[in-house]
């Protein structure tokens, strides 16, 4: 086992206070790998343009509903989603919520678990829910499951059952395509919770002084 010490101070400390840390080989390895997959996946091009994704709803007595989107490049979309994979599928050592449980079972400070639960929050969809939602028969569309189910059906497994779900729901999106960028819309709030989960692993392992 290996200590590691970080000092935390907020709005209600007139000092920081220090925490200290234990981790074992096998964990620290795990959040260096963590760090080195995320450093790769916020190298992508798709982020870098991710913003100019969008999907638009609307209606006019000519036309009656509507359904308007635009994607970036298949070559950008398949390649983030390629290095989002050691933190979705859950066979990885590094996916998101098993990192996030190592650092949430050795850190009992109230502070970084406040931290911990806002970033959660992007990770099950919640940021966007507080937006908006949309839901069919069975569920809920832009929570966490259902996008993981949309990406095993098209992107990761091919699984023809879980797509017949989407097969049934994609027209309201203008198509498979539309359905595709309501999606990806999401995966920036996923790539955002990796992100501010990498910050607390950095501060944690030295490799930065604060979060």
């Amino acid at each position: 086992m290996q200590k590691f010490k970080i000092k935390i101070q907020d709005d209600s400390d007139t000092e920081p206070r220090e925490i200290a840390i234990m981790l074992d080989s096998k964990n620290i390895s795990i959040l260096n790998n963590y760090l080195e997959y995320s450093e790769h996946l916020f190298a992508s091009e798709f982020l870098k343009v991710a913003n100019d994704t969008s999907l638009k709803f609307g209606w006019n007595k000519d036309e009656g509903y509507t359904t308007t989107y635009t994607l970036p490049p298949n070559e950008m979309i398949e390649a983030f989603l390629h290095r989002l994979r050691p933190f979705v599928l859950k066979k990885e050592d590094t996916h998101f919520m098993k990192v996030y449980g190592i650092i949430s079972k050795n850190i009992n400070d109230q502070s970084i678990r406040a931290i911990l639960k806002d970033t959660r929050q992007y990770w099950e969809g919640e940021k966007i829910q507080q937006l908006f939602k949309i839901s069919d028969n069975d569920g809920i569309l832009n929570s966490h499951d259902s996008l993981m189910k949309f990406l095993n059906a098209y992107e990761y497994h091919r699984d023809k059952e879980k797509a017949k779900r989407f097969a049934s729901i994609q027209e309201m999106f203008g198509g498979k395509d539309g359905l595709k960028s309501f999606y990806l819309f999401m995966l920036t709030d996923i790539a955002q919770a990796i992100g501010k989960l990498a910050g607390i692993v950095e501060v944690i392992l030295k490799k930065r002084d604060k979060y």
